[in-house]
């Protein structure tokens, strides 16, 4: 949820505030949550609307923001494919987490310390080539781990954007 709100508001401070104020108002009300069905959803949602009320009421604290535009932005973003999003990342992390040693050192270095080839190679005492090798078959385990996830839950369409730009940041 802070995430969504981060990504709603760029901000980390309002992004806390906003689902502390979530999370404050669930609490003062205390009404019987137990039949809600999708309680994942009914949060996102919560949290998306305060962020509304919070652009709302005090506009001038965003003089950098178009509010229209942001109002606009809010109501596209999608809580489902930040869901999808987070158990992709999950997923993924547990494929990197699989790889061989020595594969996974080397594509953590290229992707997450964002070292080149040549610098990987010197550090590991080892070829260009093997390193190249070795990311390729990362980013290819990963690719059909992802292929097989979004097959298995029929992930819809739109969210293939998404993914697509996911695969190319791997490949990078």
């Amino acid at each position: 949820m802070y995430l969504y709100a981060r990504k709603l508001l760029k901000s980390d401070h309002l992004a806390e505030d906003v689902v502390e104020e979530v999370f404050f108002t669930l609490w003062k009300t205390k009404s019987d949550y137990s039949k809600i069905r999708e309680l994942e959803t009914y949060l996102f949602v919560s949290v998306k609307n305060q962020v509304i009320r919070m652009l709302s009421k005090d506009p001038q604290a965003f003089v950098s923001y178009d509010i229209q535009n942001e109002l606009k932005h809010i109501e596209n973003v999608n809580p489902e494919e930040i869901l999808l999003e987070k158990e992709l990342v999950q997923l993924i992390d547990q494929e990197v987490a699989g790889l061989p040693d020595q594969c996974q050192v080397i594509f953590r270095m290229a992707r997450n310390e964002n070292k080149d080839y040549k610098d990987i190679a010197f550090e590991m005492g080892i070829s260009v080539d093997a390193v190249k090798s070795q990311v390729y078959k990362a980013v290819s385990k990963i690719k059909e781990c992802v292929a097989n996830w979004k097959k298995d839950e029929g992930k819809g369409k739109s969210y293939l954007k998404g993914l697509g730009v996911l695969l190319l940041l791997l490949m990078g």
